[in-house]
């Protein structure tokens, strides 16, 4: 399962169910890990920052590439990105 850091301030608005989607670069990176899952529904850990004893967060996605992002939720609307579109959080780990 891949577990991705992210900030607490879009931590708390996932696990609240307010923010739907998470943003990663449209890079080499990214690329080698989303585009084989793009458009199937996957897990994946979100983690409040960097430690293995960090709070976490798992859930159900579907990756794509595109534009569009949100500003409110961190992206740039005129950007490509891969959007991690958010459909469930099935349990909050802490």
């Amino acid at each position: 399962m891949l577990t991705l850091p992210i900030k607490k301030q879009w931590f708390d608005l996932i696990a609240s169910g307010e923010k739907l989607e998470e943003y990663r670069s449209n890079n080499a990176y990214y690329d080698a890990r989303f585009e084989k899952y793009a458009g199937t529904h996957i897990q994946i850990c979100l983690r409040n920052g960097y430690s293995k004893n960090s709070p976490s967060l798992l859930c159900s996605v579907v990756p794509e590439k595109r534009n569009g992002a949100r500003k409110e939720w961190g992206g740039n609307p005129e950007e490509i990105y891969w959007v991690l579109k958010i459909l469930n959080v099935e349990r909050v780990i802490s």
